[in-house]
């Protein structure tokens, strides 16, 4: 090796020694999850989702259960229960125990399942014999007579508190709050009603929650409060409303940052002016010894880093030092250890947010079109990463906009799936490919619409991208947004123009998405633009036949309010009484019953709802069409009556109902 080429490629490694602070370079050595785990406390659920996905096929537990939160909780991919409960029994069954204990949870409080107190106890053993101190107490209490789930309110007051805060529906977060929901009630991802607000800037039910006893100090699986996932995302009207409600202003999370820190790396010079007013001090240090001024100025927020600066914040001499042990230590290492598998440091730097170090190399004529192991290049992590400054400096330097790692998602596709619309606002008017498709047929605006990114998807949508573009599904834009019921987006969406009524390769209109989502705001903007409310979906079942199925009373006082059938059979000739009779929807069943729906329509073999209540042993629901003039006596095709079915099924609340009629 020559001379010139050892030198090079020691202020490489000593490159990648400052870097290795921002602690990346040893990826490789340090473990993938780690990765996701640190865009996950970024709040970059998407990439973590990326990052976990294969590790969780080839059984990594921790990757596993990760993964059934984000899918719970619909942070980063669709939201879709069923996926969360595969990849959260997978984990549960390899001896997860965080896993045991939330599966129990599940099975407790019928969470994406049918409520089964044997299985939920049964978990609840398995994790409490692994140590688990919450599913040792709930043992106890339940032991000692105290059960842990509240008589008042309970899951479906809680579910339509959740979707009122993510709707920003004041009204209806009152009305479940006055049904009992718990203000304090937490997903399985930990999260509170609080931070979801906070997350989502809903600052009027924000208010509300902490007028009734939200707490601001409360912490999440990833260790964010309230207050740091406002200080994150920029929102300063949420940051001053959460601590005029007692939100510590100096508060850390699980890197010992506080919302100053993030405020300033992220660089949300609102949110930054909001907590200095408040008193947040300028000099805390986090666990690496970084303050917020030399976060702001790592991240390319030169200005903010002065203002910082003038309110007596000073820089980060520990992380200095830090990075010169570093650099010496790894000169120091055998040749070898020094050739360890590390990305190039163009793209290292990028993606971390080391504007200097970008500079430099960039000084030096470094390849800007390198990329990593992944494919990725240095403009497709900065985008990813959402580091405008740095997008704008490869820019410059010729970086092509059209390069994408393996997966097929280039930069634009990358900062409009992590919702950066300041960089998706920067690639677009630098020619970025507004409508190139990942391997997945996936353009960006698609992944700006299913991940609930209107900042991002509105940027797309000024800039030009095609709305109706369609993946390999068939699936639009609109159509992912509904899916993931990110109402804004829907409204953003139709408001540019987008087909309300353009089907899938299934035969499913966005409607039908809206509908699965169980956000009536979503489903209700569709129906405005002129879809009719008797739309069916590619099973055959109208809206108001899924909606009484799945039980959603809010969807289903929707539709009836729109002008819906009650009547209206699928495919099988079930009308939508019957489906919900069928599942034991009494509250479903009334509200159908209220609109005129017959208590004696015939379904799929000759079944009436009765008799389909009967046999599935719903008293509730028994009572109740006995009470609106149900006859007893029909029988079915297989010429059962509604008795019989009950005493086969050994249903004796029913079989006294039907023996001595409604009481």
């Amino acid at each position: 090796m020559s001379g010139a080429a050892s030198i090079r490629r020691r202020v490489a490694r000593s490159v990648c020694a400052v870097v290795l602070i921002g602690a990346f370079c040893g990826a490789a050595r340090a473990g993938r999850f780690e990765d996701g785990l640190a865009a996950a406390k970024l709040q970059r659920y998407a990439e973590a989702a990326a990052i976990w996905q294969p590790l969780a096929r080839k059984g990594n537990v921790e990757a596993q259960y990760s993964l059934a939160v984000l899918y719970r909780s619909g942070r980063g991919v669709a939201k879709d229960p069923r996926r969360a409960l595969q990849w959260l029994e997978r984990a549960a069954r390899a001896g997860h125990v965080k896993a045991q204990y939330d599966l129990a949870r599940w099975y407790e409080r019928g969470w994406g399942v049918k409520a089964d107190p044997d299985a939920a106890r049964q978990w609840f053993e398995r994790a409490a014999a692994q140590g688990h101190e919450a599913a040792r107490a709930h043992l106890a209490e339940q032991a000692a007579g105290s059960p842990r789930v509240r008589a008042v309110g309970g899951r479906d007051a809680e579910e339509r508190a959740a979707r009122a805060v993510d709707d920003g529906a004041i009204d209806g977060l009152r009305a479940a709050l006055a049904a009992g929901a718990d203000p304090n009630a937490r997903d399985p991802g930990g999260r509170t009603l609080l931070m979801r607000a906070a997350a989502g800037d809903r600052q009027a039910v924000l208010k509300a929650l902490l007028a009734a006893g939200a707490d601001p100090k409360l912490r999440d699986a990833y260790g964010d409060t309230a207050l740091t996932l406002a200080a994150r995302n920029g929102h300063s009207a949420s940051v001053r409303a959460l601590l005029a409600g007692g939100a510590p202003v100096d508060g850390r999370d699980r890197i010992d940052q506080t919302p100053l820190m993030i405020a300033a790396y992220k660089g949300h010079a609102a949110t930054v002016a909001v907590l200095l007013r408040a008193g947040a001090d300028p000099n805390a240090a986090d666990a690496e010894g970084r303050r917020a001024r030399s976060l702001a100025a790592d991240a390319g927020h030169a200005a903010l880093a002065r203002k910082i600066r003038d309110a007596g914040g000073k820089s980060s001499r520990a992380a200095s030092a830090a990075a010169a042990r570093d650099a010496k230590w790894l000169e120091q290492r055998s040749a070898a250890a020094r050739a360890q598998e590390v990305g190039p440091p163009l793209v290292l730097a990028a993606g971390r947010g080391r504007e200097p170090i970008v500079r430099s190399l960039l000084a030096q004529r470094a390849d800007v079109d390198v990329r990593d192991e992944e494919g990725f290049t240095a403009l497709a992590r900065a985008a990813w990463h959402g580091h405008a400054a740095i997008v704008g400096l490869l820019l410059d330097a010729g970086a092509r906009v059209d390069l994408a790692p393996r997966d097929g998602r280039g930069p634009l596709a990358r900062a409009a799936q992590a919702g950066h619309a300041d960089v998706v606002r920067v690639l677009a008017a630098r020619n970025g490919p507004l409508d190139a498709a990942d391997a997945d047929g996936s353009t960006p605006l698609m992944l700006a619409a299913q991940a609930g990114h209107e900042s991002a998807l509105n940027a797309l949508l000024k800039a030009g991208a095609d709305r109706e573009r369609v993946d390999r599904d068939g699936m639009t834009a609109l159509a992912f947004a509904a899916r993931a019921g990110h109402t804004a987006s829907v409204r953003a969406l139709l408001e540019a123009g987008a087909d309300a009524s353009r089907a899938d390769r299934d035969g499913n209109p966005p409607a039908c998405w809206a509908q699965a989502s169980a956000r009536r705001a979503a489903l209700e903007e569709i129906l405005g633009r002129g879809v009719s409310p008797e739309t069916r979906c590619a099973d055959g079942v109208t809206l108001l036949g899924r909606a009484a199925a799945a039980g959603d009373a809010d969807m289903v006082a929707a539709l009836l309010e729109r002008g819906a059938e009650p009547d209206a059979a699928s495919a099988n000739g079930n009308a939508p009484l019957l489906l919900a009779a069928d599942r034991g929807h009494a509250d479903v069943v009334q509200l159908l019953l209220d609109r005129g729906a017959v208590p004696d329509a015939r379904g799929y073999r000759g079944n009436t709802a009765l008799l389909l209540a009967s046999q599935h042993g719903h008293a509730d629901v028994v009572r109740l069409l006995l009470e609106r003039g149900a006859r007893a006596s029909l029988r079915n095709a297989d010429h059962r009556t509604a008795a019989e079915l009950a005493a086969r099924g050994r249903h004796d609340a029913v079989t006294a109902l039907l023996d001595g009629g409604a009481k």
